[in-house]
């Protein structure tokens, strides 16, 4: 969805192929005071949305040729338009405007015609508040991976440490079939899983040397700190375990929980094997980087020792043979 217009005012586009519903509908969204445009047909529509970005969309279910619903379905699979509320106007529920249908999309409201100038209102007001709160999540959300990319800058060893585990993590999840909400979880969490180090100072985040016992727990505070940062935003809440929980090992010996096997969180379980991984293969101060062999052994010995969940490890190695190297 687009921004919000500097001057505050919501656009609201009206799809609909009778001028005179056009005119009457512009007329009754005149007390919103919002920027109003309008498009006689889906194509049309589809070409303003590109050049208007609007905030709302009012579109009938009924226009010839390419009804409302088929023009929503292009919208939505459009992913640069976001989840734009729409408000559909429809004479029957059922009819050939597909409305019935409605229920598939996201973000859609269902007017049923005749209706009164006071409900196009009210259902605008509503869907207009649901634009601004997605607007304001996403806004929220970048505002976080820019500082979680910030937090990595701050240590140049670390390289592109977040854009590896972004490809890895998404052919391990395709590996071990998992669904769409847990691969889009363990996706932001290859972003955030770290941005609690934010709250950690250089003098211990970017030591050459081994940690003393008193810095190294000030390093394990990240995990609390990063959960902490992420927990207002309520869509966050799936990746908050996978935050905290990174750092566990499958036999207890982890933190900060001290969790073990299946009491850690399966997306913690899938994100640390590539977690460490990657810290195998990549260069630290204190450290060479090993070879994708000599780190695949070493996590195999890890494993060994009841560290790594042996079922996402055997996965994970699978993947590794298949995939181009990175």
């Amino acid at each position: 969805m687009g921004e919000i217009m500097p001057n505050g005012k919501p656009r609201i586009l009206v799809v609909n192929d009778n001028q005179k519903d056009r005119e009457y509908l512009t007329l009754i969204l005149q007390s919103l005071d919002c920027l109003t445009d309008t498009a006689e047909n889906g194509a049309n529509a589809i070409q303003k949305i590109r050049e208007f970005i609007p905030d709302l969309i009012l579109l009938d279910s009924n226009m010839p040729l390419v009804s409302g619903y088929q023009t929503a379905q292009t919208i939505r699979q459009q992913s640069r338009n976001g989840l734009i509320p729409i408000l559909f106007l429809t004479e029957n529920m059922n009819g050939n405007g597909h409305a019935a249908n409605v229920s598939d999309l996201e973000a859609v409201d269902v007017l049923r015609k005749p209706y009164q100038p006071f409900e196009v209102i009210s259902r605008c007001k509503s869907l207009l508040n649901l634009s601004q709160f997605e607007y304001e999540l996403e806004m929220a959300e970048q505002v976080l991976k820019s500082l979680a990319l910030a937090v990595e800058a701050r240590d140049p060893t670390t390289g592109n440490h977040c854009d590896r585990l972004y490809y890895r993590l998404t052919r391990l999840a395709d590996m071990l079939a998992l669904g769409h909400d847990m691969k889009d979880t363990l996706l932001k969490g290859s972003i955030l899983h770290d941005i609690g180090k934010v709250g950690v100072p250089d003098s211990v985040l970017l030591k050459e040397g081994p940690l003393t016992d008193k810095e190294w727990m000030v390093m394990k505070q990240h995990v609390i700190i990063g959960e902490s940062l992420c927990r207002p935003l309520k869509f966050l809440h799936p990746v908050l375990p996978l935050i905290r929980h990174h750092h566990e090992r499958f036999d207890g010996s982890g933190y900060p929980d001290s969790l073990k096997g299946e009491e850690i969180p399966l997306v913690a379980r899938v994100f640390q094997v590539c977690d460490v991984f990657d810290a195998l293969t990549s260069k630290r101060p204190y450290k060479r980087s090993f070879t994708e062999d000599e780190s695949k052994k070493i996590l195999e010995t890890e494993m060994s020792k009841g560290w790594w969940d042996p079922r996402i490890v055997e996965a994970f190695f699978k993947m590794l043979s298949v995939e181009p190297k990175i």
